[in-house]
């Protein structure tokens, strides 16, 4: 390996831009890939509702409530409000959040890797940050969903609490304080980000016997904020809406019985989804290097991250165990301990070597992800059809399940539901009386013969008018 190839390898920024511009492939796709497009078009609903100026940031509303209003108790929706004011600049565009999330990320993983090398131990630094960006936050970083946004953010809050501890400067308390908020509003998780300046809190506490109030100060306004959003806030929208979409777990003990019902996903989503199987042996391995070596503040960071993440995934139960993007909050300190193990190979090529293939395997198990498979573009024929025969106001019925994708391309409000629901004349009627106008059946879903006359036909999709029997 010659000289100048080692020192681009051994340059961090270098990985970042690689990373960056892999990730731009396909960049420009609409939420069809088959995996979480349902998370994707539920953000960008509220972000849409936000640029056609039907609500206010503090009330976040999306599409798929029928009758209601569709406001309804959602997480700090600033990438939705970020997605809103760029379409208001450039037009609406399906794609905008894929973008933004991909920039704060790389932003994030920036002072992650800042706070690595200044704070814990420069040489974890180069391998925990690449393998990160290697592992299931490769694609999550580049999808319209606040998972990663948010722990990139609170990344940033990670730097300046550090910054601040050892500078007790108050602009570093100010970022902390600003950052660390709106990571963990933006997704509560991404408090686990934050939980390393508790163990270094300590040391220094420790050191110097020396109470920060300034940060302990900081710390509590983060977690108001955070208890006024989710206890109050959440609750009081659900009940504003008189409607809930995302749901908060069961909790303890029930989750914990939910997560042992179903062991297999529950540590597929840890063993394999997480880092891969080579990143995972690396983990593995540094784990116990971690308790046979001196790894300094390493050790209490990986076992306060690691209980907090075990209290979430008792919260979230069987939620986590079907969505692998539960996992990327526990992903940094996995990769961290990963990069700790690759971190003691004795010879730089080998460490080098062993970066490459981890990306490799990382790269290779999520490239599907950044493909549209072709029997799904015909979805985005769905706004055009709709503008040509639904009036913007009224309301639809589409047989594509929960799964509110459907009815987000439409860009009408309504209801998603099963097919074989709908084709129960009971619920079908119930719905009419609710004010439903038109019922749009996707033919890859089903196919039906109603007593409703047609409005539009073609191979995908049959337009039925509802009202116009209602009036017969």
């Amino acid at each position: 390996m010659s000289v100048e190839i080692r020192r681009y390898l051994c340059d961090f920024r270098f990985w970042l831009m690689l990373f960056f511009l892999l990730r731009l492939i396909s960049i420009t796709d609409a939420p069809l890939e088959i995996s979480h497009n349902w998370r994707q078009s539920t953000v960008n609903m509220i972000a849409r509702n936000y640029y056609e100026g039907n609500t206010t940031f503090f009330y976040p509303m999306m599409d798929n409530a029928g009758e209601k209003s569709g406001i309804t108790g959602t997480e700090l929706p600033v990438l939705n409000l970020i997605i809103s004011e760029t379409a208001s600049i450039f037009g609406w565009q399906h794609w905008y959040g894929r973008l933004i999330n991909l920039i704060v990320t790389s932003i994030g993983i920036w002072y992650f890797f800042r706070w690595l090398k200044e704070f814990i131990d420069e040489k974890v630094a180069l391998p925990a940050s690449v393998i990160l960006l290697a592992s299931l936050w490769f694609a999550f970083s580049r999808k319209i969903m606040p998972d990663t946004f948010s722990i990139g953010i609170s990344f940033i809050g990670l730097y300046f609490g550090y910054k601040h501890l050892h500078s007790k400067k108050l602009i570093h308390l100010l970022l902390f304080i600003l950052f660390g908020s709106l990571g963990v509003l933006c997704k509560v998780p991404a408090i686990l980000a934050l939980s390393p300046l508790v163990v270094e809190y300590f040391i220094i506490l420790k050191r110097e016997n020396k109470f920060n109030f300034p940060l302990l100060a900081g710390g509590l306004i983060v977690l108001s904020l955070t208890l006024f959003w989710y206890s109050h806030w959440f609750n009081y929208l659900i009940k504003l809406g008189n409607w809930q979409f995302y749901y908060m777990g069961p909790g303890f003990p029930k989750g914990l019985l939910e997560l042992i019902s179903m062991p297999n996903e529950t540590l597929d989503n840890i063993y394999f989804e997480s880092l891969k199987f080579t990143g995972f042996i690396a983990f593995i391995i540094g784990v116990v290097l971690l308790f046979m070596k001196n790894s300094g503040s390493l050790k209490f960071i990986f076992l306060l991250w690691t209980l907090g993440f075990f209290l979430f995934m008792t919260q979230a139960g069987s939620g986590y165990s079907t969505h692998d993007y539960y996992t990327i909050p526990f992903v940094p300190i996995m990769a961290i301990v990963a990069g700790y193990a690759i971190s003691k190979i004795p010879k730089q090529s080998f460490r080098i070597a062993a970066l490459v293939l981890i990306s490799i395997e990382g790269i290779a198990n999520q490239q599907h992800d950044f493909r549209i498979k072709e029997s799904q573009l015909y979805k985005l024929e769905l706004e055009s059809l709709s503008r040509k025969y639904i009036p913007e106001k009224n309301l639809i019925i589409i047989n594509t399940g929960q799964n509110p994708q459907s009815l987000y391309f439409t860009n009408r409000k309504g209801w998603s539901l099963m097919h074989n629901e709908i084709l129960k004349s009971r619920a079908l009627d119930s719905l009419v009386n609710l004010g439903a106008s038109v019922l749009i059946i996707d033919r890859h879903f089903g196919e039906a013969e109603l007593n409703y006359p047609i409005i539009s036909s073609d191979e995908n999709y049959v337009f039925y008018s509802l009202q116009e029997k209602q009036e017969q």
